[in-house]
């Protein structure tokens, strides 16, 4: 074993976890389209609705939350250092735009997300997609999976827990290769790695996706 590796998830928690994940999802987002909850609210508080659900799993099997990745006193520093990451990854993000604008490429294209045509849609969009799908996405997919797989090695966990990131988004998505997640995954796994703190690829995570939604209204 990894002698780096931190503590263990144990296999109980990554099943419960992983089924309460993929089974919640189309039972709650059929639960609210039944109730008639606007499309990106519902989604937004799906979850929110999962995030707990993940959380209370892991504090029933594994007694504490710190084994996410949640240090008992980092918030703070785990915040600044996400922004951080946030800031050299737009700043490297804007470099590689550069670099495809002077190929003749329009990366604007390549990265747009459809946006809800209302407002009120919109407002929701950005707080589901920019706020509480990282939030679940990181506690689930790096806090959850990644540390299950990271006693097996850090390049197993990165490889591993990427792929089934970008699949999962393209099963629910239907898109054939999602670059962007694909990327993401890796940039998470990294990030979490080295920081040792999962508010850092939350931080990362929540920023770009919302800088992805707003180039989308260009």
């Amino acid at each position: 074993m990894d002698s780096a590796a931190p503590q263990a998830i144990k296999i109980e928690t990554l099943i419960a976890s992983t089924a309460a994940v993929f089974i919640l999802d189309p039972l709650l987002l059929g639960l609210f389209q039944a109730l008639a909850v606007p499309r990106f609210l519902g989604l937004g508080l799906a979850r929110i609705v999962q995030t707990l659900a993940v959380l209370a799993l892991v504090f029933h099997f594994q007694k504490s939350l710190t084994v996410l990745g949640f240090p008992e006193k980092g918030l703070l520093k785990g915040l600044a250092r996400g922004a951080i990451w946030a800031g050299l990854t737009g700043l490297a993000t804007l470099c590689g735009f550069g670099l495809l604008y002077a190929a003749g490429v329009n990366p604007l294209a390549l990265f747009r997300n459809p946006l809800p045509r209302s407002a009120v849609d919109t407002v929701f969009y950005f707080i589901a997609g920019g706020l509480a799908a990282p939030l679940a996405e990181e506690v689930y997919f790096r806090g959850v999976l990644f540390r299950f797989l990271r006693t097996r090695g850090f390049l197993f966990a990165l490889v591993v827990s990427t792929t089934v990131f970008a699949g999962a988004h393209m099963l629910f998505s239907g898109r054939s290769l999602p670059l962007s997640q694909i990327a993401g995954g890796l940039l998470f796994a990294w990030s979490f790695e080295k920081e040792k703190s999962l508010w850092v690829p939350m931080v990362i995570h929540s920023t770009g996706n919302i800088a992805l939604f707003t180039l989308s209204l260009l």
